[in-house]
């Protein structure tokens, strides 16, 4: 069974309208080859040169700013021209901003979705009836099953536009469906607003998903899953409250949304994933039940570069371990002990397979760990995010025996 690689691309915030710096994003449509063209024909050529094709294409909702039908019309084509050209299925959720959540235009919003071609969230008419009926539709294959999730079904009524929501009768129907069907495969479930807080500077917002916490129970008890989210335009990685079968969070970075120049601004950089699953083997030698390898790239205000080291996703960082950090340490550094003190990147993926499914972040207190015990030791990175070695000066005899 072959692994999946998704491209994950959230936020676009598209609109109809010139380039400035007080446009809603990068995303513009007003003219064919411009500048919200160009964005994703660069991502496009990256991602083909990084790994020729992906299996799915995944976006993540606010695929357009404000309900803007025209650009909505526009950027769906684009991306299915993307997902074409890297020979993948495209798998689809709104966002707010895709609703006429506050009756800024006269437009029926939802009926401009429904009206896209090719069918909107997935192109299939099956897919996208089960999507505007139950709030959910599922994409599956041998290797791999995708649930794209509706969370702005029910904005236009009330207060509904200030969260998101996953509706009683979705969770029955999608935990009736997984349990008569197991799926099969690499597990993903793609909404737009976030199941669970996340934590920092916009603690006190309020528009996590109601009902998110039950949602994420039901996929627990059906395997493994990643879920991944937009809407926070904020790069970011947890796991699931709840037992050691929870799910596992990635908030995706905005693809093109201006998100500012404050402090929020500068922890959101425009961004897109590629998400890879590692094989089965892999996996399994390395202990783990899900993960795999994100690479990701950063857009400079000329290009799409591999992100840096400063950033929450690197060029390359890893994805689903879990457990405890101070017996991986301990386990390191007996290592390193008996390999005079010196462990290359050949060696510790030999010797600690897991380290290539930590998150760059637990990475980082993986390196504080070895720092803290005797002898210390340091993690040095390459660029790219990856462990180059770990070293330490281990004591001589003489040395050990004052």
């Amino acid at each position: 069974m072959t692994a999946t690689r998704l491209l994950v691309v959230s936020d676009l915030h598209a609109f109809v309208g010139p380039d400035s710096d007080k446009a809603p994003s990068l995303m513009s449509m007003q003219r064919p080859g411009g500048k919200g063209h160009d964005l994703l024909a660069k991502c496009a050529r990256i991602v083909l040169d990084h790994c020729e094709s992906v299996d799915v294409v995944v976006v993540t909702g606010d695929l357009t700013d404000r309900a803007d039908s025209a650009a909505l019309t526009e950027v769906w084509k684009q991306l299915n021209v993307l997902a074409d050209e890297l020979g993948a299925v495209l798998v689809a959720t709104a966002g707010n901003h895709d609703y006429d959540s506050r009756g800024v235009h006269d437009v029926n919003a939802r009926g401009a979705l429904i009206d896209l071609t090719p069918h909107f969230p997935i192109n299939d008419e099956s897919a996208k009836l089960s999507y505007f009926t139950y709030d959910y539709a599922l994409n599956s294959s041998d290797s791999r099953t995708v649930v794209t999730l509706n969370s702005a079904a029910q904005h236009g009524y009330g207060d509904e536009y200030l969260h998101g929501r996953v509706s009683r009768s979705a969770l029955r129907r999608l935990e009736l469906q997984l349990t008569q069907t197991p799926p099969a495969g690499d597990r993903v479930l793609v909404v737009h607003h976030q199941p669970a807080q996340l934590p920092g500077i916009d603690s006190d917002e309020i528009s996590t998903m109601v009902d998110g916490q039950e949602l994420l129970e039901i996929l627990g008890r059906s395997g493994d899953w990643l879920v991944i989210h937009g809407h926070k335009h904020r790069p970011y990685m947890q796991w699931a409250a709840g037992g050691t079968e929870s799910p596992l969070l990635m908030s995706a970075a905005a693809f093109s949304a201006n998100t500012g120049g404050n402090e929020f601004g500068a922890m959101a950089p425009n961004q897109f994933h590629v998400v890879e699953f590692a094989s089965s083997e892999e996996r399994s030698r390395a202990g783990v039940s899900i993960g795999g390898r994100i690479s990701t790239w950063t857009y400079n205000s000329f290009d799409w570069i591999p992100s840096s080291l400063n950033e929450v996703f690197p060029a390359s960082s890893g994805f689903g371990w879990r457990g405890s950090m101070k017996v991986l340490a301990a386990e390191a550094k007996a290592l390193l002990e008996a390999n005079a003190g010196r462990l290359d990147a050949a060696a510790l993926d030999d010797q600690l397979p897991m380290l290539h499914f930590l998150s760059f972040a637990d990475l980082k207190s993986f390196r504080q760990r070895l720092k803290d015990l005797e002898p210390q030791s340091e993690v040095d990175f390459e660029t790219n995010g990856r462990i180059r070695q770990i070293s330490t000066d281990l004591p001589t005899e003489t040395e050990a025996e004052l």
